[in-house]
């Protein structure tokens, strides 16, 4: 498939998972929700756990 359907096919598919997800607090991007903690997949850097 073209690049541009595969972006939005992979941006509908983690949108869920970043709905609540906060800004990272090392670099600024959005973060992910990884069970109870928050992954950057800009820098990996994880936020939430203790």
């Amino acid at each position: 498939p073209p690049l541009v359907e595969t972006i939005s096919s992979q941006q509908e598919q983690f949108a869920h998972f970043q709905s609540d997800a906060p800004a990272c607090d090392n670099c600024g991007a959005l973060t992910v929700r990884c069970g109870t903690c928050y992954r950057c997949f800009n820098c990996g850097n994880s936020m939430g756990c203790s």
